[in-house]
């Protein structure tokens, strides 16, 4: 049968009368609880519950709201806390003794160490465990003395809950979920948290859409959080909020949700001969909708957070990157010992940490070769993937080879960019194009071409992320101030990928903090490298 003469998509088969009943239905709209008072937020705490680390407002108001509301998606901007909120929540639970177990499903692998260190810091009353490694080892580790909190990656819950069916043309394995597997598993956990839910459950037909859903009608309260919900697609939205809420918000079925808020178009290549397109006429009324079972923050709303947050992002080098750096350290010593300057090894374990190495070729022509994995490289990527489609970022970097690595990804993510230093021309006309057109997310900036006499950047962004940060402190402030400045309206938020399995990016940061050059001190003999 030809595709335009297929049968017609359910909604088709919806009564029109639900359709606009569901439409106009009245629905709860929680903004107002920003506007409560902190100290009667703290009066509806349970009795005796104490926090570890006292919340900002907005995190106040989203954990009395949680505590509130067993299902929820807290809707906020990156660098805000999002993941404190979900930690008290947990405690709050704990406290009250309705707490089970709760799972924490992450986007990736190098998640679940950002979780473990703010369990350390915000929730160190909790037990935890980190559901990871080979498919036997996982297993280990569910059998093991239960735990308050289990982490897992959304790619890790298929070891648990689905099984492998067969092989694509592609090679790929392709899995299906276990009913008796997938209830067992969710069975242990009364408390579900999804991170970053647009991530992993930005499609209906997804495997993670279905376990989770799974995990969530068996646990008794779910949250989401999300930085950017639904980005340019609302479609996107309804998976997220159908496993959160089990459709209370959004329908309990995709159809209802696309006759209530799409366009019905004719499209014979599509599978059922129509397709669905979001009416922006209904734009305002979605979001209200949405206040139904969540709650945005944005950063200019938030009056009490520092001018500034600093967040560290680790990056963990492959075994080729280590088996380098103990070479190079050792390299040093013989150096040192020989009356040797130690330049050269310091800059090689910081190409190193950086993801490349430089080597001479032939005729004395210097060449750049890079690990492959780049462990930096991969936290980047993630962090585009996590950062709001309508926030710019500046990335600045030391080497001119690691702005080359940046751009390759920018473009293989089809990122459009500008920025200063090698491989860009013209940087006036550069820094005009960031901040005059929308659709130039990133600016590349060598610390040493876009550190110092470059402004405007302030007046269209407040993320910067440092691919490796220049040594001297002076250099790294005149960075920072590129955003944090005169013209800036929000909190700016600065990352560092900082390399583990060597300590040369962590000692770099540490003396900036001291207000000390940890190359001078290395030079001068105060340091050595280690």
């Amino acid at each position: 049968m030809p595709r335009f003469q297929r049968p017609r998509y359910q909604r088709a088969l919806l009564d029109p009368k639900a359709v606009k009943a569901f439409y106009e239905r009245e629905l709860d709209d929680w903004t107002w609880m920003k506007e409560v008072p902190r100290t009667e937020l703290l009066r509806l705490l349970p009795k005796g519950f104490k926090f570890v680390t006292e919340p900002h407002t907005h995190q106040l108001v989203c954990t009395v709201l949680g505590m509130k509301v067993p299902r929820f998606l807290f809707s906020l901007d990156m660098g805000t806390g999002k993941t404190k909120i979900i930690l008290d929540l947990i405690r709050l639970r704990k406290h009250q003794k309705e707490l089970s177990s709760a799972l924490i499903a992450v986007p990736y692998l190098i998640n679940l160490e950002s979780w473990q260190n703010q369990l350390t810091t915000h929730a160190p009353d909790l037990s935890f465990t980190v559901l990871e490694g080979s498919k036997g080892k996982r297993q280990e580790l569910l059998e093991e003395a239960p735990t308050d909190v289990y982490l897992i990656n959304y790619a890790g819950l298929p070891v648990y809950m689905a099984q492998a069916t067969r092989k694509t043309k592609k090679g790929n394995t392709k899995r299906a979920m276990v009913y008796e597997d997938a209830e067992a598993f969710s069975e242990r956990f009364s408390f579900l948290a999804l991170d970053e839910c647009h991530i992993g459950l930005s499609s209906v037909k997804s495997l993670q859409y279905q376990l989770t859903r799974m995990l969530s009608w068996r646990a008794e309260c779910c949250y989401g959080t999300t930085g950017t919900p639904m980005g340019r697609d609302p479609e996107k939205f309804w998976p997220q909020m159908h496993v959160i809420d089990m459709g209370e918000t959004l329908g309990s079925s995709l159809a209802m949700f696309h006759a209530a808020f799409f366009k019905e178009k004719e499209n014979r290549w599509a599978y059922s001969g129509f397709e669905y397109v979001f009416d922006n006429r209904k734009k305002l009324h979605l979001h209200q909708t949405l206040r139904h079972r969540s709650l945005r923050y944005t950063d200019v709303e938030i009056s009490d957070m520092p001018a500034v947050t600093y967040v560290r992002l680790p990056a963990h080098m492959t075994a080729a990157q280590v088996k380098r750096n103990e070479e190079i350290i050792k390299q040093a010593r013989e150096a040192a010992l020989a009356g040797e300057p130690p330049t050269a090894p310091f800059i090689r374990q910081r190409q190193t940490a950086a993801g490349f190495i430089a080597v001479k070729g032939e005729d004395d022509v210097r060449l750049e070769v890079a690990f492959h994995p780049n462990p930096k490289i991969n936290v980047l990527e993630q962090f585009l993937g996590e950062l709001d489609e309508k926030e710019k970022l500046v990335i600045f970097h030391s080497y001119v080879y690691s702005g080359e690595l940046i751009r390759e990804l920018l473009n293989k993510l089809k990122i459009t960019h500008s920025g200063v230093g090698h491989g860009y021309k013209e940087p006036a006309l550069q820094l005009r194009r960031f901040i005059a057109d929308p659709a130039v997310r990133v600016f590349v900036a060598n610390c040493g071409a876009g550190g110092t006499g470059v402004d405007g950047l302030q007046k269209v962004c407040r993320y910067a992320l440092f691919y490796e940060s220049p040594v001297g402190p002076s250099q790294r402030k005149q960075a920072e101030k590129r955003l944090h400045r005169e013209g800036q309206r929000g909190t700016v938020h600065i990352y560092d990928i900082v390399a583990q399995g060597t300590r040369i990016d962590q000692r770099v940061l540490d003396s900036i903090a001291e207000g000390k050059d940890l190359f001078e001190s290395i030079v001068n003999g105060k340091e050595r490298i280690e």
